[in-house]
């Protein structure tokens, strides 16, 4: 198990600002159970869903009693004589039927309707939980309190669905999973966290970019040298220029002792773009620094996001540092319009 520095709260949480991120794995793995409700849960919870229906959605003999208009099963005498004893019809029926409005479909439908309630989910999995919810449109809706959720035994015959019904009973009890070994069968994943990050800042800087008035370019292409060019993370513009520019690093970079190595590339952008500062956002906490190099006249501003925060909290912290950028732009965009000294 390859445990990231951020919580696994927060990583759900990250994946549901921008899906596709997370590659979902065919081993299962065997989640701690803990109290706290986790929205994202809903992301295991689809990606669980969606393995186990590759064998087909789960069915089982059911036990009916219905008063119908042909004989189907056996007749039930005692209720035919209680209820109609003077009427050939309808007749009094015990049979039983093969269908897939059976107790653990009826628990996955119920989590199904509980997690598509909740509000924030994003466009993409909303869609997903929408495109899973219809195997299971001829199951009844049944609304369940965690004291009247049904136990399920499991065989050979339905075991793939034993990790769903799990993560459902823990999203109809308002639980959640932790990325330690447990009880609750799941779904394994991986994630590009350094991707995962990158992603995250950019939703967030490109709405504070525009609610400031720029557009923003992600990762466009900047010439450094006639046969070297650079694709930073962050770019705001004005019109035809280039005013700020920024780049989101997950890990700090120390390659064969070389120290700054982020800052070098820094300052590579702001020297292929001719900007006067930039901005480095890293994923963990620290007070916001400025490097000043000294001969070129540019300075290089660190500011950390603590990816340890609750998802309020954690997007509060990114818009400040997007915010930031965006007064760079600013005053870049009032550096150009300002009138340049005449020289005599």
């Amino acid at each position: 198990m390859i445990r990231p520095k951020v919580d696994l709260t927060n990583v759900f949480f990250l994946l549901g600002f921008r899906g596709g991120l997370a590659e979902w794995r065919d081993e299962a793995f065997t989640y701690f159970r803990e109290r706290d409700f986790l929205r994202a849960l809903a992301w295991a919870f689809n990606a669980e869903l969606r393995r186990a229906l590759r064998y087909g959605v789960a069915r089982d003999y059911l036990n009916r009693e219905e008063a119908l208009t042909t004989i189907r099963g056996r007749l039930n005498v005692g209720r035919q004589m209680e209820r109609w004893q003077t009427r050939l019809y309808p007749i009094e029926c015990r049979f039983q039927e093969y269908s897939v409005d059976i107790p653990l479909n009826q628990v996955i439908n119920a989590a199904q309707r509980r997690l598509r309630g909740i509000p924030g989910l994003g466009s993409t999995l909303e869609r997903l939980l929408r495109q899973s919810a219809a195997p299971f449109t001829d199951v009844d809706e049944i609304e369940y309190s965690p004291a009247t959720l049904p136990g399920i035994q499991f065989t050979r015959l339905n075991r793939e669905w034993e990790g769903v019904w799990r993560l459902a009973v823990m999203i109809l009890q308002q639980q959640a999973i932790r990325d330690q070994t447990g009880a609750v069968l799941g779904t394994a994943f991986t994630v590009d966290m350094n991707t995962l990050f990158e992603k995250f800042i950019e939703e967030i800087v490109r709405e504070e970019a525009a609610n400031a008035g720029f557009e923003f370019e992600r990762q466009a292409k900047v010439v450094l040298t006639t046969h070297v060019s650079m694709k930073p993370d962050l770019i705001l513009t004005s019109g035809s220029d280039r005013v700020a520019v920024g780049d989101a690093k997950y890990i700090e970079l120390n390659p064969n002792g070389w120290p700054h190595a982020n800052l070098y590339q820094l300052l590579a952008y702001c020297v292929g773009l001719g900007l006067p500062r930039g901005l480095l956002i890293y994923a963990n906490y620290r007070q916001p620094l400025a490097h000043r190099v000294i001969k070129a006249g540019i300075d290089l501003e660190v500011r950390g996001i603590n990816m340890t925060l609750p998802p309020a909290l954690l997007i509060l912290e990114a818009r400040k540092a997007a915010q930031h950028l965006v007064q760079q732009a600013r005053s870049r965009v009032e550096s150009l319009r300002s009138p340049k000294p005449e020289v005599v």
